[in-house]
């Protein structure tokens, strides 16, 4: 039988047995921008040699590093000499990735195609090579068409399965040639049973030869730990061989123990060596149970990190095995126990060192989804369940693998309709994992399919993004989830459909900016200025600094260094109280840190930045995933003189009890020890209260912070205080529009002198309202604006603006001009995208921090919404940048348009000023004292003109 130079066959196996030539290195490569290379026969190497385009790329690589963000088909070439026993063996043609679909020629003739950009494929090619001779390679490419409004050979606009850190097209895992007998081992896959001791292994063999041959497959554990020996009759094509392997005392995979095993298959006929693989695996089991994981009959939390897998210079795949070891070396010293790598299978090096090293990783697809990715065609079934199929065939021996998450944060139906049926497809090619079928939970809850079964278990998994400052609403939510008290609503589209049932917080936290000027000056270094990632670091910093320029940021931060330290502490601690409440919540079963590594539009999310540098979040996340955390709670956070505040130690503990001495201290804003104490304390395992108690009385306005030892472990937390002296309500008059009442019973319980607006006044009017009601409402506008431009002032608690979110939600006062503002309201509350919102120097701000971003003290009063269209330096502003929601193809060219807002400003307006707000004072006035602190400044400001 004639061996068929298309025949497809996927691999599985760590290492076979037979003669690999390796062929990555210099190939040479045209970008065929017109799409007119198919028909001009480029594949034949005559008209391929004489193309004046061509260019050398390095293989494996993306094309992106050559030609940027190149978009549209090119065709590889390579001169090679074949084995000089070729004709003798099964020449096999491996290809580890090629993005996204690849047709092959040899020496003219075409060899195979495979559609499907992250996992390996193999092509018998032995009848078209010229053995021990130079040979050509042919390979044409169609990239993924992702942000061009074009179609190339059927396929659309993000038709194609993909991840969105880059473009990352063409043949960007490495190629090789693999010589062997026409029988041979092409898969191996071991299920462990940790509760008897053994592992099931399948090993797939394919006879290429027309006849039936009997054979003998001997395997063998490394040391001898355990073997099994099947004769067997191979027939033409596939087969399957089914053994068990007793192992005596099998010693368990897990992070502390990476334990692995090494099954070596030996395939031999008539005393002869037909061919030998191996297959490392482990033995691990990891479940759900009722409302918790466990891990080889052990419940266990998961703290997980977001592992976004984009780097520097090379984009999709790491430069060398050593960074990969640098992140798992971090993750785990950062008490990480997975990794959760972003929608795209990782390579193989990266689970291997998982492996290794004990970190836990999620399996996913690159199948993002939300409104954009996929987009719905035809092939889209098939094309989903080709990545689901060979990602789950590579990967599946992994016992760093824990899980299969197939789709993320389906928003339309025609993906929502796949869950089901890929996640049996799933289940047929791994019985030994869990599925899940969608993370996020947007289309009516996610399910979860346990090892061997195929009916769904409904589970929550939940994607939530809060801002920092971190409110009491957000650690509320944390702390309660999903009891009584927790407004779901909170969650956005994440549907918590089974009550009882596990709770994974797969995506929270807070992101801030990187180093940016250091960053930048790594890429002037060592980065190549075609990839999007040093273009938009560029644009990044570019951006930044010239807002600040505008908004005169100067007078807070001395250069853009400090502004990105600034915004990093922000992180820290928003991340630090976010993280904490979910592990005091003994409903929730783990989380997934968002994120790990910086990357395309979370550029500012991870714990590390794009060059795996650890930012200021680093050393904050590992103090609160550490096996003993002591939480330290203050409440009310905010709290003047005359107030009652409670303080409260909780610990969380992974390990077993323990006694212990608690020593705690009370640090005054100048650094002094207002109070210490000890007490021996019994920790328990899990969650437990310390110590209760009210906090001492203090004399000193500023920020205290709380710190306690115990067990040689150490943590802080800050709360802000006022005492009476710097809490007095100002003398001055002053008038008062508002027409909903909604700060005038506050004025009447604290004695301020104040009356109505009238039309006819001579003192500043504070504004309690943004909108006018009714006609007489209005015409009370138009008398303050003339009151106003004749050189008045009027302070606007709440600003007039036409809201961009929802869009561009109308503004009366605005659209008829009474407002002579065209104001806009732009949302500003951030989450791994940062809004940072910085306070300079101002009067309104004696005795309240400044010179920084809004930090915890700000915890109720930071804006939600930032003012857009004033061009005068603010007071308070908020700076940030676009992303994908505005723009889609940030995904692949990053973020950009860095934008700000004022917060607070004053603005002239005739021979008068206004000082416009977004600060939520009015809702906080009589419940937080920083509320009521601004406040009173801005009444003396307004009086004091």
């Amino acid at each position: 039988m004639k061996r068929s130079a298309a025949l497809l066959i996927l691999f599985a196996c760590a290492a076979a047995y037979g003669e690999t030539v390796n062929l990555d290195g210099a190939w040479q490569i045209v970008f065929d921008h017109r799409n007119e290379g198919r028909a001009a026969q480029w594949y034949k190497q005559q008209r391929f040699e004489s193309l004046a385009g061509k260019r050398t790329i390095q293989v494996p690589s993306c094309w992106e590093t050559i030609e940027q963000d190149y978009e549209g088909a090119a065709w590889y070439g390579l001169r090679f000499r074949a084995p000089a026993n070729a004709k003798d063996k099964l020449i096999r043609l491996r290809f580890h990735a090629v993005n996204y679909r690849a047709e092959v020629w040899i020496n003219d003739q075409p060899a195979g195609f495979h559609e499907g950009g992250y996992t390996p494929f193999e092509l018998t090619v032995g009848d078209l090579l010229r053995p021990g001779k130079e040979n050509f390679l042919a390979v044409r490419v169609l990239g993924p068409v992702l942000t061009k409004d074009t179609t190339l050979d059927g396929i659309g606009p993000n038709e194609t399965p993909h991840w969105r850190g880059a473009i990352t097209g063409g043949i960007w895992q490495s190629v090789e040639l693999v010589a062997s007998n026409d029988i041979y081992v092409s898969r191996i896959f071991v299920q462990p049973n940790i509760k008897s001791n053994r592992a099931v292994v399948q090993t797939d063999v394919e006879n290429a030869s027309p006849k039936t041959r009997q054979a003998a497959l001997e395997l063998v554990l490394d040391g001898n730990a355990g073997s099994a020996r099947r004769e067997v009759a191979l027939r033409p094509g596939h087969n399957r061989i089914e053994a068990e392997i007793s192992i005596a005392n099998a010693k368990l995979w897990s992070p502390d123990h990476p334990n692995l095993y090494t099954v070596h298959a030996n395939l031999s006929s008539g005393g002869d060596l037909l061919d030998r693989a191996q297959q490392r695996f482990g033995m691990r089991e990891f479940v759900i149970r009722g409302q918790n994981y466990y891990l080889n009959g052990q419940k266990i939390f998961i703290k997980a990190g977001f592992w976004e897998g984009l780097y520097p210079q090379t984009l999709a795949f790491p430069p060398n095995a050593d960074v990969v070891r640098k992140e798992i070396r971090l993750a785990k010293e950062a008490g990480f126990n997975v990794l959760r790598p972003w929608r795209k299978p990782p390579a193989p090096m990266i689970l291997d060192l998982a492996d290794e090293m004990g970190m836990m990783v999620i399996g996913a697809p690159p199948i993002e989804c939300m409104d954009y990715w996929p987009q719905l065609a035809p092939e889209t079934e098939n094309r989903i369940a080709t990545e689901v199929r060979e990602m789950i065939l590579r990967d599946r021996n992994h016992p760093s693998l824990i899980y299969w998450e197939l789709f993320n944060e389906i928003a339309r139906h025609g993906l929502a309709r796949l869950k089901h049926g890929m996640s049996l497809l799933a289940r047929d090619l791994d019985p030994t994992r869990i599925v899940i079928d969608e993370s996020g939970g947007w289309a009516e809850g996610a399910n979860a399919y346990p090892p061997y079964s195929y009916e769904p278990v409904a589970i929550n998994e939940v994607h939530s993004y809060k801002p920092a400052p971190v409110s009491p609403q957000t650690y509320d939510l944390y702390l309660h989830l999903p009891q009584q008290g927790s407004d779901p609503r909170m969650l956005g589209r994440s549907a918590m459909k089974a009550p009882d049932g596990l709770i994974f917080v797969s995506e929270v936290g807070y992101g801030a900016f990187p180093d940016l000027p250091a960053n930048v000056e790594q890429y002037k270094r060592e980065g190549n200025p075609l990839t999007p990632d040093y273009r938009y670091h560029v644009l990044l910093l570019e951006g930044i600094e010239k807002a600040a320029r505008q908004m005169k940021w100067d007078e807070i931060f001395p250069d853009t260094a400090a502004l990105c330290r600034a915004s990093q502490r922000v992180q820290a601690e928003g991340n630090r109280l976010q993280l904490e409440a979910l592990r005091l919540n003994p409903r929730i079963a783990g989380y997934c840190l968002h994120a790990y590594t910086d990357g395309d539009w979370v550029v500012g999310a991870g714990v590390l930045d794009l060059f795996r540098n650890p930012k200021l979040v680093y050393e904050t996340v590992k103090r609160v995933q550490s096996p003993l955390y002591i939480a330290i709670q203050v409440n009310p956070s905010n709290f003047s003189e005359g107030q009652t505040a409670q303080l409260k130690f909780q610990a969380v503990n992974d390990e077993n009890t323990r006694n212990a001495e608690l020593v705690w201290e009370i640090i005054s804003p100048d650094g002094g020890v207002v109070r210490r104490e000890s007490k021996q304390v019994s920790i328990a395992s899990g969650i437990s209260t310390l110590l209760e108690s009210k906090l001492p009385l203090l004399n000193v306005s500023g920020t205290y912070k709380v710190r306690v030892r115990v067990a040689g472990y150490n943590n802080e937390h800050e709360f802000f205080y006022l005492a009476k002296k710097d809490l007095q309500a100002p003398a001055a008059q002053f008038a008062v529009l508002d027409p909903k009442g909604e700060i005038t019973p506050f004025l009447k319980t604290r004695g301020l002198h104040f009356r109505e607006f009238n039309g006819r006044e001579n003192l500043p009017v504070i504004v309690a309202t943004d909108t006018s009601r009714n006609a007489e409402t209005l015409e009370s506008f138009k008398q303050l604006m003339a009151y106003v431009k004749q050189g008045g002032v009027a302070v606007f608690l709440k600003t007039p603006g036409i809201r961009t979110i929802p869009k561009n939600v109308d503004n009366e006062l605005v659209r008829t001009g009474v407002f002579p503002f065209q104001t806009r309201l732009r949302n500003a509350r951030g989450n791994w995208d940062p809004v940072n919102h910085g306070v300079r120097p101002h009067p309104i701000f004696d005795g309240l921090p400044a010179k920084d971003f809004m930090g915890q003290a700000y915890l109720n009063v930071c804006a939600n919404e930032t003012i857009e269209g004033i061009q005068e330096p603010p007071i308070v502003g908020s700076v940030s940048y676009e992303w994908g929601t505005t723009r889609p193809d940030a995904n692949y060219h990053g973020p950009r348009n860095v934008w700000w807002g004022s917060d607070m400003v004053v603005v002239p307006y005739g021979k008068g000023r206004l000082l416009l707000s977004t600060l939520r004072i009015t809702e906080n006035l009589g419940q937080d004292p920083v509320a009521d602190k601004l406040f009173y400044n801005m009444v003396r400001w307004a009086a004091g003109r």
